[in-house]
């Protein structure tokens, strides 16, 4: 997909908007990542797909799922947390619409990196007390 310009990408959407635009978010690439590392920035397609979808709420939806790592290396709070950092690098005020959406993603994800930090404390504290 990184070889579709945006202007191609959004004409294909725009044939068939309701179906194409979410279906679009969940393929397209739409933040900068190199291998595992954390993603450090959104690109342009994602605030395109955005700003032209018919039901801008859908595709957002699309997008913060995609937040969500499957795994990868290191600390999988340190990626929680990366990923809440990148949603909120994502300008939407001039999209008033989904403000709700997006305090909701927000908070799914605080509570994602609460959840695994405390599980990663844990299981810190089990391997150093067996060297006790």
């Amino acid at each position: 997909m990184d070889a579709v310009p945006d202007a191609t990408l959004v004409a294909w959407c725009e044939r068939d908007p309701v179906a194409r635009y979410r279906f679009a978010a969940a393929i397209a690439t739409l933040y900068n990542q190199k291998n595992d590392e954390n993603p450090d920035g959104w690109r342009d397609t994602a605030r395109t797909l955005l700003s032209k979808a018919p039901d801008q709420e859908a595709v957002f939806e699309e997008i913060a799922s995609r937040l969500f790592p499957t795994g990868g290396v290191g600390s999988l709070s340190s990626q929680y947390e990366a990923r809440l950092k990148l949603l909120g690098q994502l300008d939407l005020s001039d999209m008033p619409a989904l403000a709700a959406p997006l305090a909701k993603a927000k908070d799914a994800l605080r509570k994602e990196v609460d959840a695994w930090r405390s599980r990663e404390t844990e299981q810190d504290r089990a391997r150093s007390g067996r060297f006790e």
